[in-house]
C-alpha cells in the first residue's frame, strides 16, 4: 500500500538540479536575446551593436515578415516553450496520466527543432551581411543564447530521462 502512494505522490527529491537548470537556461536565453550579439560594421562609417531581437525586428522593418516570423518562431519561442514544458513536465508529471505523456511528446517534438536556433544565427549573419556589411562581430549574447539553448538541452535531457520511467 506504501508503494502505490510513493508511485502516486512523487517526491521533490530528484527535480531539485533539474528545476535550478531548467531556470537558469531561461534566464541565459532571456539574456541572450536582449544583449548584444553583434557589432555590424559597414565600411568604416558606422559601428552597431544589434541584439538577437533587434535583428528579428529589423526583418519586420525590411518587410520581410515571413522571414521575421520564421526566426522568431525558432530562436525565441522553440526554446522557451520547450524550457517551460520541461519545466511544467518536471512539476507537475504523475506516473500513469494522459498528460504526462502529451508533455513528453511536446518535449520531443520541440527536441527536434533545437538545433535550429544555430541555423537561425548564421541566417542573421548572412542576411546582414547581404546588407553591404564589411564585418560582424560577435558578442556577449551570443554566447549567453548558446549557454541557455545547451543548458536547456541538458535540463530537458533530465527531465525526459525523469519521465521515461512514468511511461
Amino acid at each position: 500500500m506504501t508503494q502505490v502512494v510513493e508511485q502516486t505522490i512523487r517526491p521533490m527529491r530528484g527535480r531539485k538540479l533539474p528545476a535550478f537548470v531548467l531556470c537558469a537556461s531561461l534566464v541565459l536565453v532571456a539574456l541572450g536575446l536582449t544583449q548584444p550579439a553583434l557589432t555590424v560594421s559597414a565600411f568604416w562609417v558606422y559601428d552597431t551593436q544589434i541584439s538577437i531581437f533587434q535583428g528579428i525586428q529589423s526583418f519586420f522593418n525590411q518587410g520581410q515578415v515571413a522571414l521575421g516570423l520564421l526566426v522568431l518562431a525558432v530562436s525565441v519561442v522553440f526554446p522557451i516553450l520547450k524550457i517551460l514544458i520541461s519545466l511544467a513536465a518536471l512539476l507537475v508529471a504523475q506516473p500513469g496520466k494522459v498528460g504526462t505523456e502529451r508533455l513528453l511528446t511536446g518535449l520531443i517534438w520541440l527536441g527536434k527543432w533545437s538545433m535550429t536556433d544555430v541555423f537561425v544565427f548564421a541566417l542573421m549573419v548572412l542576411v546582414l551581411n547581404g546588407q553591404i556589411i564589411s564585418s560582424a562581430d560577435i558578442h556577449q549574447g551570443v554566447a549567453l543564447f548558446a549557454a541557455g539553448v545547451l543548458l536547456s538541452a541538458l535540463g530537458t535531457s533530465m527531465v525526459r530521462r525523469r519521465l521515461k520511467p512514468l511511461l
